[in-house]
């Protein structure tokens, strides 16, 4: 399936390095806010894939809207992101009883799941990010030679199975 699609290896790629890029994210900002460490994130490794994920996704908007006003995608970005939050949250507690976050003490939120706020963060770093930080990731992963993209992109899909398994 991979070598059908070339461009999916770069896509896991930058999935596995969002996802670090998040779990550093979760861990600065949560161990800042309990002034201690707090390992962030469900998995056993340094990952959180709801970052990775949004970040695809991000670009798949950025993709489709582009040659759209900055406000049209500002506005993608929003809508994708805000119901991306609201599944994963929903998935969480669904199938692992687990509630990864809790906005009900925000106002303006929806079963805790998303609120205005956050939704207004994410929308405002998926700006910066299509701005600033992708391009300069997409040359980091363009870097990577093409014979070790496929290996590569094979080891991450192994990393993720096992990790989610054990986690």
């Amino acid at each position: 399936l991979l070598s059908a699609w070339p461009s999916a290896r770069i896509y896991i790629l930058l999935f596995a390095l969002y996802a670090l890029a998040g779990w550093w994210v979760e861990v600065l900002f949560r161990s800042l806010r309990e002034r201690r460490f707090v390992n962030a994130g469900f998995l056993v490794g340094p990952f959180v894939p709801a970052y990775g994920l949004g970040a695809v996704i991000v670009m798949g908007v950025d993709n489709v809207l582009g040659a759209q006003p900055l406000a049209v995608r500002a506005g993608g970005f929003a809508l994708s992101l805000t119901a991306l939050e609201y599944f994963l949250g929903l998935l969480a507690e669904r199938l692992f009883r687990i509630k990864l976050w809790d906005y009900t003490q925000n106002r303006f939120n929806l079963h805790g799941r998303i609120c205005l706020k956050f939704s207004a963060v994410w929308t405002v770093a998926a700006l910066a990010f299509v701005v600033v930080i992708q391009p300069q990731a997409s040359q980091l992963v363009g870097a990577v030679p093409p014979d070790a993209v496929s290996p590569l992109t094979l080891v991450v899909l192994i990393y993720f199975a096992v990790d989610f398994a054990v986690s």
